[in-house]
Parts: C-alpha cells; sequence; structure tokens
C-alpha cells in the first residue's frame, strides 16, 4: 500500500506540468485567435473609412463642377452625289452628306470622347451599319465641335414612278445613332468613362426644300 502511495505521488509533478503546458498552448492559441480577429476587424474599418472618405470626396467634385450632358443635333442635310438609272429613273443610288453640331453646355468642365462611331439606317434599309469612326476629341467648357459625315443609300419606286419626282413630293428618311466613350474632365480629376448613345431620329433629306435641324435625343 506504501508503495502504490508513493508512485502515484511521484506522477502528480509531471502530471501538473504537462497539464500546466496544454493550458499555455490553449491560451496562446486563443490569444492568437483574438489577435488576428481584431487586426481583421482593424482593416476592415480603415477600408470602409477609405470608401467613405472617398465617395465624399467625389460627392463633393461632383456638386462643384455640376456637369451636363452634351447636347447634339443634326443641323444640316444634303444629298451630295447621286446617280439615277435610266432610261426608268426608278432608282437613285448615293451619297447624302450631313453636319453633326456636338456642343459642350459646362462651364467648368470639358468633355472628352473616345471611340466614336456613327451608324445609320434609313426607311428601305434596317439594317444599321456604321459610316465613319470618328477620332478621338475634347471638347472644352461652351464648345461647338462639328462632325462632317456621309451616309451612302438607294432608293427605289415602284415600277412605272419616277424616282425624282417622288422625292420632289417626299424625303429620304435615315435613323442617325452614335456611340461613343465619354469622361468628364475638371482640372486633375475626371470621372469614370462611361457609354454615350446619341440617337438623331428621323434626318429627312427632301429635294424641294431647306433641311430642318433634326435635335437628338442623348442617352447618357
Amino acid at each position: 500500500m506504501a508503495s502504490g502511495s508513493s508512485t502515484s505521488k511521484s506522477d502528480d509533478p509531471k502530471h501538473y506540468s504537462e497539464k500546466e503546458a496544454a493550458e499555455k498552448k490553449q491560451n496562446g492559441e486563443s490569444s492568437s485567435s483574438s489577435s488576428s480577429s481584431k487586426q481583421m476587424k482593424y482593416i476592415a474599418i480603415v477600408v470602409l473609412v477609405i470608401i467613405v472618405v472617398m465617395s465624399a470626396a467625389m460627392g463633393m467634385i461632383w456638386g462643384v463642377v455640376k456637369p451636363k450632358r452634351p447636347v447634339y443635333a443634326i443641323e444640316y442635310g444634303v444629298i451630295a452625289d447621286a446617280n439615277i438609272s435610266t432610261p426608268d429613273y426608278e432608282t437613285l443610288s448615293g451619297k447624302l452628306g450631313f453636319v453633326m453640331r456636338s456642343y459642350n453646355p459646362n462651364k467648368k468642365s470639358t468633355i472628352h470622347y473616345k471611340s466614336m462611331s456613327i451608324y445609320n439606317s434609313y426607311s428601305e434599309n434596317k439594317t444599321t451599319t456604321s459610316v465613319k469612326r470618328v477620332e478621338d476629341f475634347s471638347q472644352p467648357p461652351f464648345n461647338v465641335t462639328r462632325i462632317r459625315f456621309i451616309v451612302p443609300v438607294q432608293i427605289s419606286t415602284e415600277p412605272g414612278e419616277n424616282v425624282i419626282e417622288y422625292l420632289q413630293h417626299g424625303k429620304i428618311t435615315v435613323n442617325i445613332s452614335v456611340k461613343a466613350e465619354m469622361t468628364f474632365r475638371f482640372g486633375n480629376w475626371k470621372s469614370t468613362p462611361r457609354p454615350i448613345g446619341i440617337y438623331c431620329q428621323p434626318a429627312a433629306v427632301m429635294l424641294a426644300s431647306n433641311f430642318q435641324t433634326t435635335d437628338c435625343y442623348v442617352d447618357l
């Protein structure tokens, strides 16, 4: 009995030492996990603060600049070149020349255009085709820029009808549309690039009267 009691007592220090080591390890892991969690929270708070500050700064700049959407119109259209079939005079093949006016109504911000393309479809051809690729350009405040382009057309009348008489009483209608990427610029600040769509529909060219300016809808 005495020997058994002595063995049990000699094992107690080792048991307590292992238990203490386990507790220290557990506490160390818990402390490390807690530290990592606090660090992640700190990073999240810093990122959130940066986002809020940047958003507030952008809002202040936008409020100062107050950018307005550009104003577009087709201000001139004419039959630039035409060939009429003979002897029936039933078909006209040619080109329509247009002048599109772009106006920047902003008093503080410059507008920059990139990758601008002009498309058209006329009444007898519903397929939209690209007719001009415009070089990148910028418009300072209150600037007016005119863009000239050509639209190929082919008009046919019913058998026995004269295409010249048809045009004198009617018109050639085209649907002009523009697609581009646009940014507002003010000093060193510039907005995020955004797509812009411009729709001038319909633009009508007539032989018997002067061209009437066609206002365009700007989708921004």
